[in-house]
């Protein structure tokens, strides 16, 4: 019964070049196009929940894109490697979009991974930006001592990336170290 339904199904769905073919799905939906079509169809729709922060799609958008010029400002070439450290804050969910936008490639360390690990993550991927919230910066620090007389990125931020003028402007650190107690 279920292989019949199948076939049918099957028979059904347009094929490439036929004439039902809409032509709409051809493009690879990367997150770079979700983000895109997602805040031109839906752009007044939440995008993102911090506390009582909110977020849609447009202005999501708009962070993203200022973000990735920040990064190109700073440096950051296609190809280029940009390490992030932080915690689940709208920042990092910003970056995840913005590093391809600026044409590199993310690099996401686990904030519960030990310094060691870190460190090693760092060298292997040959960061050229580490994007760290403050109080994971000690992961970073510690990790270049254990592995002292070895390259690792060429630069670091210990800070959050460029501020908004939405209302995800306000400090995440300051919220972040109010999650940390409470867990």
């Amino acid at each position: 019964m279920v292989d019949q339904q199948l076939r049918v199904d099957a028979k059904r769905a347009p094929v490439a070049g036929s004439e039902q073919h809409l032509g709409a799905y051809n493009d690879p939906l990367t997150p770079l196009v979700l983000l895109e079509r997602t805040a031109r169809v839906f752009p007044r729709k939440e995008a993102v929940v911090y506390g009582r922060e909110r977020m849609d799609w447009r202005a999501f958008a708009g962070l993203v894109g200022r973000f990735a010029a920040a990064l190109r400002r700073d440096g950051i070439e296609p190809g280029d490697r940009v390490a992030v450290l932080l915690p689940n804050v709208p920042v990092h969910l910003a970056s995840t979009f913005a590093v391809p936008l600026a044409g590199a490639a993310l690099v996401a360390i686990n904030t519960r991974l030990a310094a060691g690990e870190v460190a090693y993550i760092l060298k292997h991927s040959g960061a050229k930006l580490v994007l760290v919230d403050p109080e994971l910066a000690g992961q970073v620090d510690r990790g270049r001592r254990s592995t002292s007389g070895s390259r690792g990125p060429s630069r670091s931020r210990s800070r959050t990336p460029p501020p908004t003028s939405d209302s995800c402007s306000r400090s995440t650190t300051r919220r972040g170290r109010r999650a940390a107690r409470r867990a």
